[in-house]
């Protein structure tokens, strides 16, 4: 019994050093990867399969890799063969959204529809399914669809800056006050970076639609008349009198410099403190997914008193006068500000 036991014993090592040695090679597979070298990452991974065949991980990997080097065909036939045997959840369902992409890469949009919808029948609350299915109905031209999945994607992961970035992109040139709060709200996430040096730009435009200079220096306020259509009171997100008001407040800055304004920030502070009193004034009970998803977060923080440093921070990368400085000294309160966001609990109700 013994010597039986010792091989046993022995088995077991090899088998468990083996294990650590894959997934040392995986690692720096994936090490590779993140600083763009596919080619030594895929040599990687070919090891992990050359000793270990059904390494779910490497293959998952691998598949990767091949996607970045555009080599589809290689990379999806690994990632149908983990959906037909794998029953790891992790590696399922981000073989759905990563065969999802190649199928839409491939100009095969229904196809790609399809593994989507597979993959969120059985990860129904997985936003990344939802956010790349968004993405091919885009490319579809079913812009309705895209706006649902982003906003389902929303609520399985209200942080998802991405999905905040194309509800505004989508919403920019129909319906302002959406787009504003989408733009918002990714601004408050993702602080860096070219997208976020876009959205404040995009953010200013909106604030300013339909505002106008006259050559001798008098400002021109045009306003769409059908927000005055009772009918708009019938739909859900009904935004028509804080489009109004958003109008007449972006044709001067006089009121909120009188009150101690100095930045842009501090401007945008004024204007957004009164868009939420109107917004909340505007009724509890209307519907819309823009009235129960973000209108509820900014209500909440403005009680909070953090709408000024929310505005500062939808600022940290415009370059506008100011602002790096009173972040510089306000780290305190972006600390609390943070705390308080993080931990927010959306309404996930619509």
């Amino acid at each position: 019994m013994k010597p039986t036991f010792f091989l046993l014993f022995i088995c077991c090592c090899l088998q468990l050093k083996s294990q650590t040695a894959n997934e040392q090679l995986i690692n720096e597979g994936v090490q590779l990867h993140d600083r763009g070298e596919f080619e030594a990452a895929i040599e990687k991974y070919n090891a992990v399969l050359k000793a270990e065949p059904s390494n779910e991980a490497a293959r998952y990997e691998k598949s990767y890799s091949l996607m970045e080097l555009k080599k589809y065909d290689e990379a999806a036939a690994l990632l149908q063969d983990l959906l037909k045997n794998s029953k790891n959840p992790q590696y399922r369902k981000q073989a759905y959204v990563n065969y999802g992409t190649i199928l839409d890469f491939q100009q095969q949009g229904k196809q790609s529809l399809e593994v989507y919808n597979k993959g969120i029948k059985e990860f129904p609350d997985f936003y990344l399914l939802h956010f790349n299915k968004g993405i091919t109905q885009i490319s579809l031209t079913e812009t309705d669809g895209a706006v649902k999945s982003f906003q389902q994607a929303l609520l399985c992961n209200p942080l998802h800056p991405s999905s905040h970035n194309a509800l505004a992109r989508i919403k920019a040139n129909t319906e302002r006050i959406p787009a504003v709060l989408s733009l918002l709200t990714f601004l408050l996430i993702e602080t860096k970076g070219a997208r976020t040096e876009q959205n404040a730009a995009l953010l200013d435009q909106l604030f300013l639609k339909g505002i106008t200079k006259s050559e001798n220096g008098n400002t021109n306020i045009t306003i769409d008349a059908s927000l005055l259509d009772k009918k708009n009171k019938q739909k859900e997100d009904d935004f028509s009198m804080a489009e109004m008001m958003l109008s007449l407040m972006g044709a001067t800055d006089k009121v909120a410099d009188t009150l101690g304004a100095k930045t842009d920030a501090d401007r945008l502070d004024y204007k957004l403190q009164l868009l939420i009193g109107m917004m909340e004034e505007a009724g509890k009970k209307e519907k819309g997914f823009y009235k129960a998803f973000y209108v509820p977060l900014f209500i909440e923080m403005k009680k909070k008193g953090y709408t000024r440093t929310a505005s500062y921070i939808v600022y940290a990368a415009s370059g506008k006068p100011g602002v790096n400085e009173w972040l510089d000294n306000n780290k305190t309160a972006i600390d609390d500000f943070y705390g308080w966001f993080k931990s927010y609990q959306w309404n996930k109700g619509k």
